[in-house]
């Protein structure tokens, strides 16, 4: 996949020291307070975010039985701040194998566990338990979630212990020491950093007691010492880190601006509707991103998969299809959050790997915010909902609605199916496409028509070097080349033969074989354009100028029409080029006839064989792997050269084989000075036994 990453900046601390007495009286705390926040949000720094869309991972399992480069991939991990202590081998190898990974900790402060491993883990239960910092009922008794951990008590009302200090004052020390920067981590994950507290009335038997003196606590009072010390843990915490250290949270966190973000955990349900979810005026997803706009913004939207699991594994099914995409939709349309999508009922939540098509597009930057799309039912419920959002590299809907919506974008975008790195293969345009029920759909493009090649111009030369060229198009950057031995089914990856800055290109042919070529234009962001008619070159002979233009090539729905691709003739050839008969189908094979002996002299004369060249296209290096058999000349030194489009020689590597078998060469990309090698297409051949063997390979934008 391409890069997505919110750069935060350094990873080195810029301290704001600021004095505040932790024993202070509750009136002149909540005065420093307010001052304090105004002044630290006005020093956050600006918004720096990366491509979309962006993807994190709440990944709970010890990192020692995980899958790291499948975790690799993701732009956050959200993982337990015991990695720090036990899998620091882990997540130096995760920083290796993605350099700009996001790793954050996982750290419980409206909660905690009566855990004490690993060992370190004793000191915080220690502190906990000695300076009894847990939420009490009004019978004294420990007051607990329904999972069964101990809720912890970040109210002003908490005890202190000996040094004066309550939970609120204590615990941002402890984070920042363990958890801050100068160590393994980029931001800590504040679980259960909640508005309010009351709630857990419902949840026990009997209501809170905060200050301990047997008296059940006015639950608005409650509340608002609770958000008070809360206030007080995260702007001390922002002190002690710093403003490039990121600080997020769970719990519907829409008081503590100091943070970066808050997470919508089990989006679109576990708060309400989707509706809800999206547009409350003070917890939804709309509110949370516009919030904590203002600095870098690390606001997270978690699904969980409420449907089938079979053998512990999601049932990918259409249902599934449907929740993924109505919720990745929404998080990319309504918000520049992250999504996170997990296993729920059946499954250790918080624990999944699994991958999805959609993390591998680069849609890069966000053109503007969501806006209403033309639909086909106005009239069902949440219609005004149904919304786009435009980005460099394509568009993405969103459809809320009971109905099936036909939804116009505007403009030509390509549905996806494939694509290859850095650029997507057209395979059709469309103006409009149908987004389901509660679903939603992405497309690929930059939303510009580019006209499609014209003037193509095709001649081939006596050694076999085919030259091609065509008008240039306006607003395209560069072009793809496709080449098939078939007039039919040549417009898709696997057929792409190079790709060019300039209207110019240069292929080679062996004597007896055919090539059927298309052009199509990439757009300054790195989306393909329709393709051009198809050129024909059949061995001895050369196909002149063709004129097409996308008025005349393109049906209604903008795809093309498939110029040329009619019925293919069969080629008979027979000359000096030729040393035996043969007879030339559409594929380029050769069947040769005549005489008994003519297929071993063939042998004879040709004994190298390219088997192949992989990876093609290449990112980082490529292995040409070829055949010499057992007819070679004997002391033969097989010699493989690469050499540009132009026909300069940029690599050459000697195999020290006398021998029939098989070798393998990799190159590294690099010419022979040492330097990468520009993107573009290659041409392979092992020369030095007999007739040369050529390939090809198309060389990608370096990263």
């Amino acid at each position: 996949m391409g890069t997505h990453h919110l750069m935060i900046g350094t990873r080195s601390p810029r301290v704001l020291c600021v004095g505040v007495s932790r024993h202070a009286d509750t009136l002149h705390r909540a005065v420093l307070l307010c001052v304090l926040l105004a002044i630290l949000v006005l020093a956050l720094p600006a918004p720096v975010r990366g491509s979309y869309p962006r993807i994190a991972n709440i990944y709970f399992p010890d990192l020692s039985i995980a899958d790291l480069n499948s975790l690799a991939r993701w732009d956050v991990l959200i993982i337990p701040k015991r990695a720090g202590d036990t899998a620091l081998d882990e997540m130096a190898t995760l920083r290796a194998l993605n350099p700009d990974i996001i790793l954050i900790a996982h750290m419980p402060v409206g909660y905690h566990g009566d855990w004490t491993e690993p060992p370190i883990n004793g000191d915080l239960v220690a502190a906990l338990n000695a300076n009894d910092w847990w939420l009490k009922d009004s019978a004294g008794e420990r007051m607990t979630l329904p999972c069964g951990d101990g809720i912890l008590n970040e109210t002003l009302t908490c005890p202190e212990n000996g040094e004066g200090d309550r939970l609120c004052d204590w615990l941002p020390e402890y984070i920042a020491d363990r958890l801050g920067p100068g160590g393994p981590w980029d931001g800590v994950f504040l679980d259960c950093c909640y508005n309010d507290v009351s709630w857990v009335n419902n949840a026990n038997d009997l209501p809170a007691d905060a200050d301990g003196d047997g008296v059940a606590d006015d639950p608005a009072a409650l509340d608002a010492s609770w958000r008070a010390g809360m206030e007080i843990l995260t702007l001390r915490l922002r002190e002690l880190v710093g403003n490039d250290f990121i600080v997020t949270t769970n719990g519907n966190n829409t008081f503590y601006e100091q943070c970066n973000g808050s997470t919508r955990e089990g989006f679109p349900h576990m708060h309400g509707n989707w509706l809800e979810n999206i547009t409350n005026p003070v917890w939804g997803y709309e509110a949370i991103c516009s919030k904590f706009d203002g600095h870098p913004g690390f606001s997270t939207v978690n699904t969980m998969w409420d449907g089938e699991v079979v053998g512990g594994q999601l049932v990918r099914d259409d249902a599934f299809e449907d929740k993924f995409t109505f919720t990745f939709a929404s998080t990319l349309v309504y918000g520049n959050g992250y999504f996170s999508f997990d296993g729920g009922d059946g499954l250790p939540q918080h624990s999944q790997d699994w991958w999805h098509d959609w993390y591998e597009v680069d849609l890069g930057e966000p053109l503007g915010r969501s806006e209403d799309m033309p639909k086909s039912v106005e009239w069902v419920n949440l219609s005004r909902m149904v919304r786009g959002r435009r980005f460099e590299r394509g568009v993405v809907v969103v459809n809320p609605t009971s109905v099936t919506q036909r939804i116009d974008l505007g403009t030509q975008y390509s549905p996806l199916s494939s694509h290859n790195g850095l650029f997507y293969p057209y395979l059709e345009t469309i103006r409009k496409v149908n987004v389901t029920r509660l679903s939603g759909e992405l497309l690929v493009g930059s939303g510009k028509t580019l006209l499609m090649p014209a003037g193509i111009e095709a001649s081939r030369a006596e050694s076999g070097v085919v030259t091609l060229t065509w008008r240039s198009v306006a607003g395209a950057s560069g072009y793809s080349v496709y080449k098939s031995h078939r007039p039919e089914g040549t417009f898709n990856a696997a057929y792409l033969e190079g790709v060019v800055a300039t209207s110019s290109f240069v292929d080679t042919l062996d004597a007896w074989e055919s090539a059927f070529y298309r052009i199509a234009p990439i757009d300054e962001v790195g989306c393909e354009g329709a393709p051009s008619g198809m050129v024909a070159l059949k061995p001895g002979r050369a196909v002149g100028t063709i004129e097409s233009e996308q008025e005349s090539d393109l049906d209604d729905s903008g795809r093309a029409d498939g110029t040329g691709a009619g019925e293919a003739e069969v080629e008979t050839c027979a000359s000096d080029e030729y040393p035996w008969g043969c007879t030339v189908d559409v594929d380029g094979a050769v069947e040769p006839r005549g005489d008994d002996g003519a297929k071993e002299r063939a042998e004879v004369a040709s004994p190298v064989r390219l088997v192949g060249v992989s990876p093609n296209p290449a990112l980082c290096h490529t292995r040409i792997v070829f055949d010499i058999g057992s007819g070679s000349p004997p002391g033969g030194d097989p010699v493989v050269r690469i050499y540009d489009v132009t026909g300069r020689l940029v690599h050459e590597s000697r195999t020290g084989q006398t021998g029939p078998g098989s070798s393998t060469v990799e190159w590294d990309l690099r010419d022979r000075g040492g330097s990468r090698v520009a993107a573009g297409c290659y041409l392979v051949a092992i020369e030095g036994v007999g007739i040369p063997a050529r390939g090809k390979v198309v060389v990608m934008p370096a990263e």
